[in-house]
């Protein structure tokens, strides 16, 4: 069974899950690799539903969340449909996670760095950078405000456009979670590399839980479901659009027309429009 690592049933049975967080700590390792002091060696998977503060408000669901044991909170979150608010959403999750950290009458200075990390099965950023970092900084100066807010871009469909460095584990990490034909990478990237390896073995006990692949299909489902009736409104946009622009350009020519004193129905039949919307005119 093909299965896909960025279907999020899947991704969090490989990586979201106790007996498999060894998985989850070689990832973030590849990607923190340059912001971090040490590699992580141990962290805790924690609870990914966070109900909102007050009735009314909205809550989340996370992907995946954890504390390591720099006391580091890391939401990741992996995406395959870009409905064009990723930059929004991940603000508001990360704020979720970074405000739940206090209960009442603790002090600001407690709150710890938080980072949100999104996987992107698709394209959002002009640049041509597969991983993009974003951190709060001075306009001018570019000093940064503070360390605790860190939110990771990191984009699938470009590493497909690219020549991949095999040498460099955060794009055998990517390659593993977008390809679109994970089984032609066995001997390109799982024979090369163990902890990818390990994962791939992990992923394909999915295929052997009814429940978990269950789930998964009908993840699957949904997303063709979603990608079906978008582009179907796209074209029912696209032939709308053409319409009114027909409509809109004859009418402006039986304007021209009448203001000219032409027969009107010469021009009805010229323009397609009837004597009462020339009338109207």
């Amino acid at each position: 069974m093909n299965l896909r690592p960025m279907n999020d049933v899947a991704f969090q049975f490989v990586f979201g899950k106790n007996e498999r967080k060894y998985n989850l700590i070689n990832l973030l390792n590849a990607i923190l690799s340059k912001d971090i002091n040490a590699p992580i060696e141990d962290l805790t998977l924690l609870e990914t539903e966070l109900t909102p503060e007050l009735i009314g408000l909205k809550g989340c669901r996370l992907d995946v969340r954890a504390l390591t044991s720099e006391d580091h909170h890391i939401n990741i979150e992996v995406q395959i449909l870009n409905k064009r608010n990723i930059e929004k959403r991940s603000l508001y999750y990360w704020s979720k996670l970074f405000t739940a950290q206090l209960e009442k009458g603790q002090d600001y200075r407690e709150l710890s760095k938080t980072i949100s990390i999104n996987i992107l099965d698709f394209s959002y950023f002009s640049n041509e950078k597969v991983h993009n970092v974003f951190h709060l900084l001075e306009k001018e100066t570019f000093e940064r405000l503070t360390d605790v807010l860190e939110i990771h871009f990191l984009e699938l469909n470009k590493i497909r456009q690219i020549s991949v460095n095999p040498d460099d584990s955060l794009m055998r990490w990517l390659r593993f979670l977008g390809s679109k034909d994970i089984l032609r990478l066995r001997e390109e990237i799982f024979m090369k590399d163990k902890e990818i390896k390990r994962a791939y073995a992990d992923l394909e006990k999915l295929a052997a839980d009814k429940n978990a692949r269950r789930l998964y299909e009908l993840r699957e489902k949904a997303t063709r479901d979603w990608i079906s009736s978008h582009n179907s409104a796209r074209e029912e946009g696209i032939k709308e659009g053409l319409k009114v622009g027909h409509e809109e350009k004859a009418r402006q020519i039986a304007q021209r027309l009448l203001s000219k004193g032409l027969d009107l129905d010469l021009i009805s039949e010229t323009t397609g429009l009837s004597k009462e919307e020339l009338g109207e005119i």
